[in-house]
């Protein structure tokens, strides 16, 4: 999973605890990601990413699963269930 996020947008600050939290509850089964869309411009643009926080998994390079705003840990726990693990 990866979250693009930007310093100064209050919805991808709060995304941080969560996006830790969540770690921890997928140990090394899933990969997740920050990425600052600020020093990473061609990564935003490559996956149009019009809002932060933008939450994408991906899997074998495809994406498969993809929301822009904020998202509770239950959901991002199931998505990567559904997509990933």
């Amino acid at each position: 999973m990866v979250d693009f996020f930007a310093k100064d947008s209050h919805l991808s600050n709060q995304m941080h605890q969560v996006l830790k939290e969540l770690k921890e509850a997928v140990g090394d089964t899933a990969t997740i990601l920050t990425l600052d869309i600020d020093k990473n411009e061609s990564y935003a643009h490559q996956f149009n990413i019009q809002a932060t926080p933008t939450l994408i998994i991906f899997k074998n390079g495809r994406v498969r699963w993809r929301k822009n705003g904020s998202s509770s840990l239950s959901e991002m726990i199931r998505q990567l269930a559904v997509h990933v693990l």
